[in-house]
């Protein structure tokens, strides 16, 4: 499929209750691949990549999320928040 929600809810599938990572972050990938302007199918990627331990591409992802404008952002301060804490010193 390539709707971004379907493949949002494949991936947690994999990732929660099959517990295949891989599988799963690459549906996440597949999801921002399709919907490149919705922060939230990032945000789901940046989770993704903190719980793999997979901090430089998180970094970025961050990076990414940092370039929309505040109108869109301002759902997912609290997410931002907290993967800023996550990613504290890790980034550079």
């Amino acid at each position: 499929h390539t709707h971004p929600q379907l493949l949002t809810f494949a991936a947690i599938f994999q990732t929660e209750i099959i517990n295949n990572y891989q599988k799963g972050f690459g549906l996440f990938k597949k999801a921002v691949e399709v919907a490149p302007g919705r922060p939230a199918f990032r945000i789901n990627l940046l989770r993704a990549q903190l719980k793999m331990q997979q901090f430089s591409e998180a970094c970025a992802t961050m990076d990414y999320l940092e370039s929309f404008p505040d109108k869109k952002m301002i759902y997912f301060q609290r997410e931002i928040e907290m993967a800023q804490t996550w990613l504290d010193g890790k980034c550079g």
